[in-house]
């Protein structure tokens, strides 16, 4: 494209659609009472495996198969340590994100390797030939309408159907879904594999529609998995207002990009830094004076984390009790 405004449009639309992808599978996990804090390791380690199989095959069908089941694997280990297990899950996430991102940095450290892929574009009659937005909006490859239309998809499912009731009462009292007869554990299961089937479809198509291949340690997405947290927060967990807060971060970060490549001064690691910074400052703006977007959600996890600790010490006091009554039936 001749036009650098076009293209870089383009790009950004390209850029987010695997944002969009794993966004809207963490909205509705964290919208049934979960967390996935493990979301940047899955990303990684399903990149890095898709990209390793398509090198050794050349099946880009195995591939994506492949990084599908690395996130649905993952997430079902993280819904089984905690629902099963009754260990926490923020922690029981944040290990699955340490054992994704450093099995990644040892599986492709030492491959740069670009890949020629190229995914066919839906042109749209008609569209594609409306100046300026034709070449911007309607020349893209299918993953970037099924990821807006995914974007869609869930706000319907939440707001607008009898499942997005159910799941928001999973969300808000799970107790109370419980007892009118509904399987709350089954409905968490359900969407932690949904979620992860998107998150390891988010690292095939940042492998493959974004950064073309692997480059070592350097991914562009690195770290991306930590700031959904942050745009979800912002966008209040809802799936319109989640996309346009994701879009800003994107022009933010490509725009920085660009200006990085003008400039020596600077280094790409801070350049890089500048868009998050200034997503989590408006967040911190938006809501301030208002304490029930954080603290609700935050309480409803820490609530789990809570009980996990107080039965782990009632646990561990039980033989300090029974030792305390054996030596008062010994005084006696």
């Amino acid at each position: 494209m001749d036009n650098p405004i076009i293209q870089f449009l383009f790009d950004s639309i390209v850029f987010v659609t695997p944002l969009l992808i794993v966004l809207m599978g963490e909205l509705l996990l964290q919208r049934s009472g979960l967390v996935n804090l493990g979301l940047n390791g899955i990303i990684l380690l399903s990149s890095v495996l898709s990209f390793l199989v398509f090198s050794k095959t050349e099946q880009l069908i195995l591939s994506f198969i492949v990084a599908i089941l690395t996130g649905i694997v993952l997430s079902v280990i993280l819904g089984f340590v905690h629902i099963q297990l009754k260990l926490p899950i923020l922690i029981t996430g944040f290990a699955i994100a340490l054992f994704g991102q450093n099995l990644t940095r040892f599986l492709g450290n030492d491959i740069v390797l670009g890949i020629d892929v190229q995914f066919n574009p839906v042109n749209i009659p008609i569209l594609k030939s409306i100046p300026f937005l034709g070449p911007v909006l309607f020349q893209h490859t299918a993953w970037v309408y099924a990821a807006h239309l995914l974007v869609l998809g869930v706000w319907i499912w939440v707001f607008k159907s009898r499942f997005g009731k159910i799941l928001i009462g999973l969300g808000d009292n799970p107790d109370g879904l419980y007892r009118r007869g509904y399987k709350t554990t089954h409905i968490r299961y359900t969407y932690l594999i949904f979620g992860g089937l998107l998150t390891g479809s988010a690292g095939f198509v940042y492998t493959f529609l974004v950064d073309l291949g692997w480059r070592g340690t350097y991914a562009s997405y690195d770290g991306i998995g930590w700031f959904v947290f942050a745009l979800l927060m912002i966008g209040n967990w809802r799936p319109g207002r989640t996309m346009l807060f994701a879009y800003l971060y994107t022009f933010m970060f490509l725009g920085f990009q660009l200006f990085q490549s003008t400039q020596t001064v600077f280094s790409v690691q801070a350049i890089n830094l500048i868009p998050q910074a200034i997503i989590i400052l408006l967040l911190a703006i938006i809501h301030i004076g208002k304490r029930s977007w954080m603290i609700t959600p935050i309480n409803k996890i820490l609530s789990q984390e809570y009980t996990f600790i107080k039965n782990l010490n009632e646990k561990i006091q039980i033989p300090v009790v029974a030792e305390s009554k054996i030596e008062s039936i010994n005084e006696g």
